[in-house]
């Protein structure tokens, strides 16, 4: 198995450097792509485990505290008897909050909480699939491993010698440098030391990120969504406890965002990984960047396919042939494409129907993509233990007519349609045990040496009919959520697509599932990210970072003027006028380095679409 070792940086002299000690280093049984994810959970762990230990601390030094208070007042002699019992009943009340508020933190359920929460902010972008479990049993583990200390220390009061999780910063992280510095209080290192290593101290990071207004309001959106999701876990809690929780899920979404923004590169010597922090780190904080980011690298893996399979399976009458019958058609009216002439049959009754097309014109955004696609369609039938023969039929020949020597790499749609006197008590049901016996036998494909799908996909159809008998919102929304509930218990990763009439839908609603199923993305998809990030850096940018008057420039010189000019010609504005601003020479360190990670975000945009 392939695993990821990462390095800690030890705090020598008053300099921060990389450690060479084998025992400073912390060890993952994962690829880098996980190990970000483990290394955020064991920084998570650290802040729960050490404040509700010093929580814990806290009430029994004052419980102390309450005890000696009561031999003073039974020693006073000043004191009449009434007011010895008045100050009696006053600690009584004291010590009983407090014993009943340490009772409720030793019954805590620590690692549940610790997880429910990784999983609702660290997972939150992420396909579950497997990582919950991964995630769970890491969080389970974490007091059997050595190098929790590295994660515990914040570096303040860090001895010679101490080991701490840094990250590695850019020669143009001057700026950021100073800002985090000079929020410091003593710091165990020098300035100068400090500016000239570029090594930050990841909890210094994350204090400075929590310090810094602009960036708070932004993260403040993710920490709504997670405290929504974790609401249950604030029932029947104290004041303490809830409060304590407002402060986990925050630190838990500026650690999410954090370890986005770094990258795992490799030390000296094929040493240990080092977290490197990227410049363009602003587009993981604010979330309209990141989801223009992930997005931006799914259309670089779009545009490199050669070929893409979709197998098609669901119950008898659930559309599976009429979807492909009518992306065939978006096909077949493209010029480029006039030589189609294979008839796709909603009538046929083979158990599986294979079809094949060779260098054909896709529509991909706003460019086009030459591809080879390959869809098995499989016959309807009412009988569920069907469908797993279809899958393992449909792989084979996926493989076959692909001549392909390579793992399959294919995408999965389960289709599932409304019926008229729709009766949840009894849909639901149905529907969660057919996906999960079918899942069964997606999990059975390694015996038949056969590769799984690389993501599965929910489409709901005769959305139409739904939304003439009034229901259509409810019956979308009940089963996303079984389908949700079931892929997470699988541990695989899936993504409903949504509600559709295969028979009534026009042309661009299948064209935007067409692309989904092929690509994993949609042309809205890229128009609302772009109409996000412009959003975002008026608004969470500029309006947040910058003084009212300057703020209200950029608006009136860039986003009013330029909103309608295209992609390129905005960010390049955008840069522009951010070069300029930053030659006045006027701002702070922090907004200095805020912009300077702007820039590098949008610079890296501009260039990967000249590439493209």
């Amino acid at each position: 198995m392939t695993g990821t070792a990462i390095q800690a940086a030890r705090i020598a002299g008053n300099a921060l450097a990389w450690s060479s000690d084998n025992q400073s280093q912390v060890s993952y049984p994962v690829g880098k792509q996980r190990a970000r994810l483990l290394l955020g959970a064991d920084v998570l762990a650290a802040y729960v485990d050490g404040r509700l230990a010093a929580m814990r601390e806290e009430r029994s030094a004052a419980l102390q505290g309450w005890e000696r208070a009561r031999d003073q007042i039974a020693a006073d002699q000043s004191l009449t008897e009434k007011e010895k019992r008045d100050k009696r009943a006053e600690i009584a009340r004291e010590t009983d909050h407090l014993e009943r508020e340490r009772e409720e933190l030793d019954a805590f359920d620590v690692d549940r909480y610790l997880y429910e929460v990784a999983k609702a902010t660290l997972l939150e972008d992420v396909e579950f699939g497997q990582l919950t479990s991964l995630l769970k049993k890491h969080i389970l583990e974490r007091k059997d491993r050595a190098q929790t200390a590295l994660f515990a220390g914040n570096g303040t009061q860090a001895e010679k010698g101490s080991d701490v999780i840094s990250v590695q910063t850019s020669p143009r992280s001057a700026d950021l440098l100073k800002a985090v510095y000079e929020g410091r209080e003593a710091p165990p290192v020098s300035r100068d030391a400090f500016l000239e290593g570029r090594i930050l101290p990841l909890t210094w990071l994350l204090d400075w990120v929590l310090g810094t207004e602009a960036l708070g309001l932004e993260l403040g959106r993710s920490e709504l969504r997670a405290m929504k999701a974790l609401s249950p876990l604030e029932v029947d809690r104290s004041t303490t406890l809830r409060a304590f929780h407002r402060e986990a899920v925050q630190r838990a979404c500026c650690i999410r965002s954090t370890i986005d923004s770094l990258e795992l590169v490799q030390g000296s010597r094929n040493g240990p990984a080092r977290p490197r922090l990227r410049s363009d780190f602003i587009a993981s904080f604010l979330p309209a960047f990141a989801d223009y980011r992930s997005l931006s690298e799914s259309i670089d893996r779009a545009r490199e396919m050669d070929l893409a399979g979709l197998v098609v399976v669901g119950m008898g009458g659930s559309g599976k042939t009429t979807f492909l019958r009518r992306c065939y058609d978006l096909l077949r009216e493209d010029a480029e494409n006039g030589g189609l002439s294979e008839e796709i049959d909603p009538k046929s009754t083979a158990f599986v129907v294979g079809h094949i097309f060779r260098d054909v014109t896709v529509p991909l955004l706003d460019g086009r993509k030459k591809i080879t696609l390959c869809w098995m369609d499989t016959a309807g039938s009412e009988d569920y233990r069907l469908l797993g023969q279809q899958l393992t039929v449909s792989v084979r020949e996926l493989k076959r007519r692909l001549f392909l020597d390579r793992p399959a790499g294919y995408n999965l749609l389960f289709m599932w349609s409304y019926e008229p006197g729709y009766d949840a008590s009894r849909d639901l049901p149905a529907f969660e045990d057919v996906l999960s016996r079918f899942l069964d036998e997606v999990e059975d494909l390694s015996y038949f040496e056969l590769e799984p799908p690389r993501k599965m996909y929910l489409l709901l159809n005769k959305a139409d009919t739904a939304e003439r008998d009034g229901v259509a919102d409810r019956f979308t929304s009940e089963h996303e959520g079984r389908f949700r509930s079931v892929m997470e218990r699988k541990g695989m990763a899936g993504e409903s697509l949504g509600p559709i009439s295969t028979l009534n839908s026009d042309a661009k609603a299948i064209s935007d599932k067409f692309l989904v199923t092929t690509f994993g993305l949609s042309g809205q998809d890229w128009k609302r990210a772009f109409a996000s990030v412009r959003a975002g850096i008026n608004q969470g940018v500029m309006g947040n970072l910058l003084a009212a008057e300057d703020a209200n420039r950029f608006k009136r010189e860039v986003y009013d003027s330029f909103s309608e000019s295209g992609q390129e010609v905005y960010l390049r504005e955008t840069v522009a006028w951010i070069d300029r601003f930053l030659n006045a020479g006027s701002e702070g360190a922090t907004t200095r380095a805020l912009l300077r990670s702007l820039r590098s975000f949008l610079s890296g945009e501009m260039e990967g679409d000249a590439v493209a």
